[in-house]
């Protein structure tokens, strides 16, 4: 964004497959695009948090609407990665980006969104909620990740409501309680999104029980084509369910949660927690029901 070097080609030159992807409006003219900006990656980056956290903050602004010029973007969905340990996670210079986004964007009358954790401990330090109410156009709760591998249980990782074993209440980590507290904090239910996962948290079995909670020693081994350790995406996981038949699925029941799978060879068992079509069809009933956003 900064050089205006979108590609590998020449400087200026248009990515062939981002201009793929903004074709789909041609298709579906109702359709809004957006482009996401932020990562772990980029956060933990002292040139990522000068531009766009420090002085240089109103450039950026500037130099995105002119990128979503160029390519026919709607607006922008800023993500805000949470790292305590680096300096640039501070409430107050997130809202001076929002605003600077903001105004950069009044004329052209693009969109506006944040990408927020689910972690409620996390989100009261990190958000002032009154004023990104005001700023943005809708909220995108990253309602997924809810556990995550260090822990020795098997989980899943985006419930949609509290399970027997866990405590209810406010600070529980499924979808409806991250919604609620969202809500609480005065932002406008029209305005909330629920993500939904396409990918499946995975650990190693230390145990033949497979129903969660259940005893893990780590984290899975990483998928052939996602190569991340604890992580399969949805068309590996299907592989190994439907192709492979090399793992069980369970769905649970009460739907409180996605389906699980499991290896059936018993040596170093995998199991993973994902959220398959029945669930994502369940949570699309769940956001109709509340009147959320999306």
């Amino acid at each position: 964004i900064f050089n205006s070097i979108v590609s590998k080609g020449e400087p200026g030159s248009l990515d062939p497959t981002v201009m793929k992807f903004v074709h789909l409006k041609s298709k579906n003219p109702k359709l809004k695009i957006m482009l996401s900006v932020g990562s772990w990656i980029d956060f933990q980056s002292a040139q990522y948090t000068e531009n766009v956290m420090g002085s240089n903050r109103a450039n950026f602004a500037h130099s995105v609407a002119q990128f979503l010029a160029r390519y026919g973007f709607d607006g922008l969905d800023f993500s805000w990665p949470w790292d305590f340990a680096s300096p640039a996670n501070d409430p107050k210079q997130f809202i001076r980006v929002l605003t600077a986004l903001k105004d950069a964007f009044k004329s052209s009358g693009y969109l506006l969104s944040v990408a927020v954790t689910a972690n409620q401990s996390i989100s009261e330090l990190s958000y002032d909620f009154p004023k990104i109410e005001a700023l943005v156009d809708f909220v995108n709760l990253k309602s997924y990740n809810m556990t995550d591998n260090s822990k020795s249980m098997a989980d899943h990782h985006a419930p949609l409501y509290t399970r027997k074993w866990e405590t209810s209440g406010v600070g529980s980590n499924n979808v409806d309680s991250v919604v609620s507290y969202w809500i609480n904090k005065g932002v406008s239910i029209s305005k909330l999104n629920v993500g939904i996962p396409f990918f499946g948290k995975s650990w190693t079995l230390s145990s033949d029980a497979y129903n969660p909670p259940a005893k893990a020693s780590g984290p899975g081994p990483a998928g052939p084509l996602t190569n991340t350790q604890g992580e399969l995406a949805f068309y590996e996981i299907c592989r190994h369910v439907r192709v492979d038949k090399d793992f069980k699925a369970v769905r649970s029941g009460s739907r409180l949660n996605g389906p699980i799978a499991y290896s059936l060879r018993t040596p170093g068992r995998i199991w993973v927690g994902y959220d398959d079509v029945d669930m994502v069809i369940h949570k699309g009933k769940y956001i109709l029901s509340k009147n959320l956003g999306g």
